[in-house]
């Protein structure tokens, strides 16, 4: 039977070169399907980091409102911004160039990414007003306190619920994420468990570590956290961790990769107060070849997050051959199967933290035994290529199903 080619739209809320798991995913299953023969364009906005810094209509960004470089259609709209981290969370900002774009546009089906956004709750009516089938991945379901928490149950109600009963399918990249759609009110029978893609060829090249430890200085052993700079990704933890492991590592270099998402200048006084600032560096975001250059250089990777969903960034990092420390967190169980691909610590748990990055650092074969596996785990589970094949059978599935 001949393969369909289909016209698929991606609504992302940001994308690259803004950094995070859901951008990442985004470009990188654009591309798959657009290389399998089918017509990708993505919507999404011009948000780029340290571009929201007043509130109001930002229409300019200096990225071009409609780009083909990468081999399929990107078009940016701009953002009407009420200020970080508001009581609806990703609703903070909107895209009002979204829904006449959204109306003028005819696929076959729609791949919306994020839960509890704009863009998402604004795509997902569209499709059904016009009777086109959409898919949903939420890249995580974060959890909320106080006044936050109300808001954000009375969002669920009203608002998410609907958004997710009406789609031809929902995309879990974990059976974790999968018991959040059922919580909601999800049909057992929407759900379906994807899991993270990831570029394995992008990670086959050999790269030289040598100019990044040049470039920072950086002699002893490397312990790297990659991710944004905010408490719930818990960088201070690490920090904290750091004079136990110097007991035991007296060169060790903690190297934080990621941009300022509101607690750097607390990352840095932190650092000063545990005597450890000249063995600690910030550079900031990271991106492709830098990054990679990074991971090459590191002895260790950690992941200290207080919430999380499925972060890419640890597939990243077992990819490449480092070894993970990773906290038990969200569907992190499903990518780090403790003491086989990794090391798994409690949240917040400085000693334990501490002690497992120590165990790596300290036992060459352990560290050896931990990144084959993990490596050899990414190839037989989380390869793109199966990924880009699975989401393509579902798309053509609930596209017959709309015929």
């Amino acid at each position: 039977m001949e393969k369909l080619c289909l016209r698929i739209l991606q609504v992302v809320q940001r994308f690259p070169p803004c950094d995070g798991g859901a951008e990442r995913y985004a470009r990188d299953v654009s591309g798959a399907l657009s290389r399998r023969g089918h017509k990708v364009v993505v919507f999404t906005s011009n948000w780029v980091p340290n571009h929201l810094k007043r509130k109001g209509l930002l229409s300019s960004s200096g990225l071009p409102p409609y780009d083909k470089s990468s081999g399929y259609e990107v078009r940016r709209f701009g953002v009407l911004y009420f200020g970080r981290q508001g009581a609806l969370g990703s609703y903070d900002h909107l895209i009002p160039g979204l829904v006449p774009s959204l109306l003028r546009t005819h696929p076959d089906v729609i791949h919306i990414h994020s839960y509890g956004c704009f863009h998402s709750d604004t795509a997902a009516r569209v499709a059904i007003a016009r009777r086109i089938p959409y898919v949903l991945t939420p890249h995580g379901f974060f959890q909320s306190v106080g006044f936050r928490r109300l808001v954000k149950s009375a969002y669920d109600v009203f608002v998410g619920r609907f958004t997710i009963r009406n789609a031809s399918r929902l995309f879990a990249f974990t059976p974790f994420d999968a018991q959040f759609f059922l919580k909601l009110g999800a049909d057992p029978r929407q759900v379906q468990v994807v899991p993270p893609g990831l570029d394995l060829e992008a990670y086959n090249m050999p790269v030289d570590s040598s100019e990044f430890r040049a470039q920072f200085g950086i002699s002893g052993k490397m312990i790297l956290y990659a991710g944004r700079l905010e408490a719930r990704k818990g960088p201070q933890h690490l920090l904290r961790a750091a004079p136990f492991i110097e007991r035991m590592e007296s060169e060790a270099c903690f190297v934080f990769v990621g941009r300022d998402w509101g607690c750097l200048a607390e990352l840095k006084r932190l650092s000063r107060e545990l005597k450890i600032e000249h063995h600690t560096i910030f550079t900031g975001h990271l991106q492709d070849s830098p990054f990679k250059q990074a991971l090459a250089c590191a002895d260790v990777f950690v992941l200290p997050s207080e919430v999380e969903s499925s972060p890419q960034v640890v597939l990243e990092a077992q990819a490449s051959g480092v070894p993970v420390v990773a906290t038990d967190v969200g569907g992190v169980r499903y990518l780090v199967e403790h003491e086989k691909t990794g090391l798994i610590v409690p949240p917040g748990d400085v000693v334990s933290l501490a002690e497992s990055i120590c165990r790596i650092l300290q036992n060459p074969s352990l560290s050896r035994a931990l990144s084959h596996e993990a490596r050899c785990a990414v190839e037989r589970k989380f390869a793109l290529s199966r990924v880009a094949h699975e989401l393509e059978m579902t798309y053509e599935e609930v596209c017959a199903v709309r015929r």
